[in-house]
Formats: C-alpha cells, sequence, structure tokens
C-alpha cells in the first residue's frame, strides 16, 4: 500500500484514505481498537470520508461541476439512513466510495 502523504488538507487526507486504506473484506468484523483496523469496511472510514469531501467542499477545493456532483453524491448516499443502518459494510459500498472519491480528487 502506498504511504502517507504529508498534505493535510481536506482532500490531501481524502487520497490517503482512499490509496493507504485497504478495500479487502476480512473474514472477521474490524473493531477501533484492533491493531489492523486499516479497512475500507469500517463505518468510521466511511465517516471521514464524508468529513474530508464535506470539508473540501466547504473550502472551495471541489470547483468542477463533476467534482460538486460526486461530492453531493457521495454525502448523499454515506449518509443516508439506508446506509447508517446497514448491518455491514458491502464490496459495492466500497467500489462507489472509491469511484467518487477518484471523480473527487482529479484535477
Amino acid at each position: 500500500m502506498p504511504e502517507k502523504t504529508s498534505d493535510y488538507t481536506p482532500l490531501g487526507h481524502l487520497r490517503d484514505l482512499r490509496y493507504v486504506s485497504s478495500d479487502e473484506i476480512p473474514h472477521k468484523i474490524i473493531h477501533s481498537i484492533d491493531e489492523n483496523r486499516n479497512f475500507k469496511v469500517r463505518k468510521s472510514w466511511f465517516a471521514g470520508v464524508v468529513a474530508d469531501v464535506e470539508n473540501a467542499f466547504r473550502r472551495g477545493e471541489i470547483r468542477t461541476p463533476e467534482r460538486k456532483l460526486a461530492a453531493k453524491q457521495l454525502m448523499e448516499r454515506f449518509t443516508s439512513e439506508e446506509f447508517t443502518q446497514q448491518k455491514l459494510t458491502e464490496e459495492s459500498d466500497i467500489v462507489e466510495a472509491n469511484r467518487l472519491i477518484d471523480i473527487i480528487l482529479e484535477e
């Protein structure tokens, strides 16, 4: 996996979340106290992604219409009641988050 960047802007942190965290879905539930917890399946990973996107959006770092649309779609989907009430993260959630993050990070 790539190393973390030194860019601590919301988009820099989003880049770390996208490329440093694992897409793998482990066979057991991963908890915050687990030694290796750097997996995208965790609800806290999605919360971090949403927070970074929201902060970047408010700071004007997301400028193009396509990136703004992807940001809005990401924030709506991953803060929806359907997603937050979902018992376990599915592969399709990770795939969609990656797709939207990739659009947001394009420049």
